[in-house]
């Protein structure tokens, strides 16, 4: 792995603590708003732009269940 792309990973991984509260409070949000077909697009798409960037950086695990609750 290049030194470019291992400093794009650790920058990656390191906004993940940011980044999984922020998801997780979107699937609250549209447990309580179950007919926002705006709130629906924009978590589908965060949670599709999360599996997409993880599984190209190797991270299979999150791919997988980003995966999932996206098509959940």
């Amino acid at each position: 792995m290049s030194n470019e792309r291992y400093g794009a990973r650790v920058e990656f991984t390191s906004g993940l603590s940011d980044r999984l509260p922020q998801v997780r409070c979107a699937l609250e949000q549209l447990r309580q708003r179950p007919h926002d077909g705006g709130l629906f697009a924009e978590t589908r798409s965060s949670l599709h732009e999360l599996a997409a960037t993880a599984g190209s950086f190797g991270l299979d695990e999150l791919t997988e269940i980003a995966l999932r609750v996206e098509q959940a």
